[in-house]
């Protein structure tokens, strides 16, 4: 077992930098798209070094979120990645028909 996980995933990276690289991978592709394997959630990188950001969003999400009229922001301090090290995670949350929608 723990051969073939270390197969399909690779070495955790210590910069955001390195994340983003790993992401781009082919082998690592599935890391980093939608529950059903059909959409990329990994949108791209953004911020300057030290104080990079990655930006998972697939396309369906920004088109939902186009359509939405309430986008709530929820972050976090204490449960986050150590490494790469992490400051905060940041969710966008929208209302859909009532019902509440982690984009």
């Amino acid at each position: 077992m723990r051969r073939a996980r270390r197969r399909n995933t690779p070495a955790v990276p210590e910069t955001m930098d390195g994340l983003f690289q790993v992401l781009q991978v082919n082998r690592y592709r599935h890391l980093a798209v939608t529950a059903d394997g059909k959409q990329p959630l990994l949108a791209g990188i953004t911020g300057s070094e030290g104080h990079r950001a990655l930006v998972f969003a697939s396309p369906r999400m920004l088109k939902w979120s186009k359509h939405t009229k309430v986008l709530i922001v929820d972050a976090t301090f204490k449960s986050r990645p150590f490494r790469p090290w992490c400051a905060q995670v940041l969710h966008l949350v929208a209302l859909f028909d009532g019902c509440v929608s982690v984009l």
